[in-house]
């Protein structure tokens, strides 16, 4: 006579259950795989906007330059090369981190006008992260909210 064990302990069948449950939602947990920019870009991960006192994107650059000269860290310009109005930037959590866990301002250009500037994030949260990468843009020989120090002049 054969036994289904599962039929015979129904408990064991509500831990298998649980158990498969439980590690789905830490798969869920880590954040998507797969997740692309315009999956990012969408009203469900947008965090704030603002205006950036600029009318191109060459002092968007300068400024990313200077602020990495002065204060270190890795946020980077890059322009659309489909379209001339559209650029981001952005700051990876850790290196080679995925859409999931970096953050993107996506700057758009307009005629006579400032540079429109939206924030995204997959998590909630990182405002104050995605207010450090404005400064960087807006103020950048400013670092964590200091004056970065003066350069020392060479041979010294």
């Amino acid at each position: 006579m054969k036994i289904d064990i599962l039929r015979a302990l129904p408990w064991k069948r509500s831990a298998l259950l649980l158990g498969a449950a439980l590690a789905l939602a830490g798969c869920a947990a880590r954040g998507p795989e797969g997740l692309h920019l315009n999956d990012l870009l969408t009203s469900d991960y947008f965090r704030l906007q603002r205006n950036i006192p600029y009318d191109t994107f060459a002092p968007v650059q300068m400024a990313l330059f200077k602020h990495q000269r002065a204060c270190g860290g890795d946020i980077t310009f890059t322009a659309d090369p489909n379209h001339a109005s559209y650029a981001i930037v952005t700051e990876k959590d850790f290196p080679g981190a995925g859409w999931d866990h970096t953050l993107v301002i996506r700057l758009v250009l307009l005629q006579d006008r400032p540079v429109k500037a939206a924030a995204y994030s997959y998590y909630a949260g990182t405002e104050h992260r995605i207010d450090r990468m404005f400064d960087a843009i807006i103020k950048p020989g400013v670092c964590e909210d200091k004056p970065a120090a003066a350069p020392r002049p060479a041979g010294h």
